[in-house]
């Protein structure tokens, strides 16, 4: 098969990018390629379009700053985002849209704006911005909108004040000899220490002489005239900003910073196409279980369809309806390219992937119209809504559901069929055996393999004599150009799903999932970092969650403003692979039912009851055969004194012969003693202070027999 036209990028000359963390110009277009400048090494770099876009939907690829000396480094990710900036972020692009689209048309004139920016003032009831304030939010959007959403017009009110040193060197060489003092004594308290760095700053001064001081500049003097010493509160600033680990290093040891700072794991774990589409969902007929065997439910299918091929550029799946969650995933799977290569029965490409520009949304996703309402925003396409109770306006999407659900669905095991009335039809159906990820694969190659290859008459240049939507992206696809492609973390940043939780050593814990990485080290040795078994209470961070994926997480360092991705431990690596949080929710509640009904807790307390009898059965037979063995050998000493001359006969009795004892039977039965032999007998008359109940045969003497004894008649004070 001839290799299908790809969307091709549009580059402005000498615009800034990044490629794989490096920052670049474009230059040209050659034939297939684009040639792109490495500023650092001057060494060019050629890529295709679909090499852009595979490296755009890894992060690796987005567009680069006009002036980085004014944007570099005080964009604010979308993850650290606050509800209030986010407020503000909104506000400003509401006055961008309006100058954008201002009836004469966007220039930079204060003639033209002004009317656009009093109009959306008086909206909202509140004073206009400036003119030359809303020029700045325009530029904002233009050059960092595309990859950061509205969170480039974020207020970096933290990267205010200078960033240079106030101290003089002689300052700064003092405050580091007290910090030497604070911290190679274990006990020195930070007041104490404080002293080293007034010596120090007076020993500089009887050094340089008064002369000298005079004549220094009067910035690094006092009232006086004398060098100035920085301040207390300074000091200990410079002490707390000592990182954890050096301070404990120093103060306590290298064994205890290391066991106090490390972290832990947890072992084996349109024409044009994108012009134009719709979006709607439909509940699958079919039943679909966990690969542990718990039953999923009905997945619910989130499709995207271009209207000017046909072809379906986009799915997602979920399980609530309707799902957010599930709608962010099919319009990030319709935006980046597709891999298939999870699916190597599938030979026919899926090439779809460009930036939707009008999307078309029907009514029945109305639970989540706010959420989709701000995705357009962040995502800058056009939302057109359709009439309800009017499936005709969308007739080819909602056909699409019908087929793939005759075509496909009805024919699979775990089919619940389209209504009652037909399940009437069949005495007997299947039972749902149909793993998601299975169920994944035939929709793969369903959609792949005979949707986008079978005849669809209503395309082509005659309707009615038809065309493949193939066949019709391979016409029209050639026309389509797509601005750079979003940032993946974007679709994070609109479906995660957030929480403030705490860093324990063993990682961050989230609804049974451990998520551990080398960056909590980073956080947890910081200064500011609060534990709660040491500093009285725990330091709370802003955890995001993607609910389609729970392999991995998002921190915001709220001490520098990073974002680091935590994946989840090693125990939990398998688990988490392609699991969803519906997924996870299930198959929590089926691990519980199955540790409910293993074993009855009566059944249990009754088994524990019966050991402790057993173990304490134990005991007391130890204690008994001990004192038994003595008495025995003090009666058979007695025996042999009295009757010199008799013979002592052994035991000829088979069960005290036996060489094994069944202990948990032994113990369990209740102690019995064996009827005394003859010669235990006599001697058992002979002597009537001796007790009368004894089992054991008699057995000749020796030293330390006659050891034992004589501690027996000690301890029991026997004459």
């Amino acid at each position: 098969m001839s290799t299908l036209p790809v969307p091709r990028f549009e580059f402005d000359e000498g615009q800034p990018l990044f490629i794989n963390g490096s920052e670049c110009l474009f230059e040209r277009r050659i034939g297939e390629r684009h040639q792109f400048l490495d500023i650092a090494s001057k060494e060019p770099h050629f890529l295709t379009d679909t090499e852009v876009a595979a490296l755009a939907a890894e992060g690796q690829f987005h567009p680069g700053f006009e002036d980085p000396r004014k944007h570099s480094g005080r964009v604010l990710h979308p993850f650290a985002v606050t509800d209030e900036q986010k407020v503000q972020n909104l506000r400003k692009h509401e006055y961008v849209v309006a100058c954008l689209q201002a009836p004469a048309g966007f220039a930079r004139s204060r003639k033209r704006l002004e009317p656009a920016i009093a109009a959306v003032a008086k909206q909202r009831d509140e004073k206009a911005p400036h003119f030359t304030t809303v020029l700045a939010w325009i530029v904002e959007s233009q050059t960092l909108g595309d990859q950061f959403g509205t969170a480039a017009h974020t207020d970096r009110f933290d990267l205010r004040g200078p960033r240079v040193p106030k101290l003089a060197a002689i300052h700064e060489h003092a405050l580091e000899r007290g910090i030497k003092r604070w911290l190679l004594q274990p006990k020195m308290t930070m007041l104490l220490a404080y002293a080293k760095v007034v010596s120090t700053m007076r020993a500089y001064e009887r050094k340089l002489g008064k002369s000298v001081v005079s004549q220094l500049d009067q910035t690094i003097l006092d009232d006086e005239g004398r060098l100035r010493i920085p301040s207390l509160s300074t000091f200990q600033r410079r002490c707390n900003a000592i990182d954890r680990y050096t301070r404990d290093l120093h103060k306590i040891g290298p064994r205890h910073a290391a066991l106090a700072n490390r972290t832990y794991t947890t072992r084996e774990k349109p024409d044009i196409p994108y012009e134009h589409v719709e979006v709607d969902h439909c509940t699958l007929d079919l039943l679909v279980v966990h690969e542990q065997g718990a039953i999923l439910g009905r997945p619910d299918l989130v499709a995207f369809r271009d209207r000017a091929t046909g072809m379906i550029i986009g799915i997602g799946l979920g399980f609530e309806v309707p799902s957010y969650a599930s709608f962010l995933e099919g319009l990030r799977h319709a935006t980046f390219p597709k891999d298939l290569s999870p699916y190597p029965s599938v030979t026919n490409p899926w090439p779809c992937y460009g930036r939707i520009r009008n999307l078309y949304v029907d009514n029945a996703l109305h639970f989540i119209g706010d959420s989709i309402k701000a995705a357009g925003k962040e995502l800058k396409f056009n939302l057109v809504k359709f009439r309800p109770r009017e499936p005709w306006l969308k007739g080819a999407l909602e056909r699409f559901f019908g087929t793939i659900n005759t075509g496909l669905v009805h024919m699979l095991p775990g089919t619940t069929l389209q209504n009652i009335l037909e399940r009437r039809k069949i005495e007997e159906l299947d039972e749902p055996c149909l793993t998601l990820r299975e169920f994944k694969a035939l929709l793969h190659f369903w959609i792949c393999e005979i949707y986008h290859a079978q005849n669809n008459k209503g395309l082509g240049l005659i309707p009615g004599i038809g065309l493949s939507p193939l066949t019709a992206w391979g016409d029209k696809a050639k026309d389509l150009r797509t601005p750079p492609l979003p940032s993946p973390d974007l679709f994070t940043a609109l479906a995660g799903e957030v929480k403030y939780k705490t860093i324990q050593n063993d990682g961050i814990a989230w609804d049974h999932i451990k998520y551990e990485g080398a960056a909590l080290s980073k956080i947890l040795t910081n200064p500011k970092h609060r534990n709660r078994g040491r500093d009285g209470g725990a330091t709370f961070y802003k955890v995001v969650r993607n609910p389609s994926d729970l392999s991995k997480i998002f921190i915001v360092n709220k001490h520098t403003n990073e974002i680091e991705e935590i994946p989840a431990a090693e125990a939990y690596r398998k688990y988490t692979s392609g699991l969803t949080a519906f997924q996870h929710d299930v198959m929590r509640a089926h691990a519980r039912a199955q540790r409910d009904g293993a074993i009855s807790v009566e059944k249990l307390m009754a088994v524990k009851d019966r050991l402790s009898d057993i173990i304490a059965a134990l005991l007391r037979g130890k204690q008994r055969r001990v004192m038994y063995r003595r008495l025995a050998r003090y009666l058979d000493a007695e025996e042999r004194r009295r009757i010199p001359s008799q013979i002592a006969l052994p035991n000829s009795d088979a069960a005290a012969a036996a060489e094994h004892i069944d202990v948990v039977a032994e113990a369990a039965a209740p102690v019995e003693l064996k009827q005394p032999s003859s010669t235990a007998a006599s001697a058992e008359a002979a002597s009537s202070s001796a007790p009368t109940l004894l089992g054991f045969a008699p057995f000749e003497q020796d030293d330390e027999d006659d050891a034992l004894f004589d501690q027996l008649k000690s301890e029991k004070n026997w004459k």
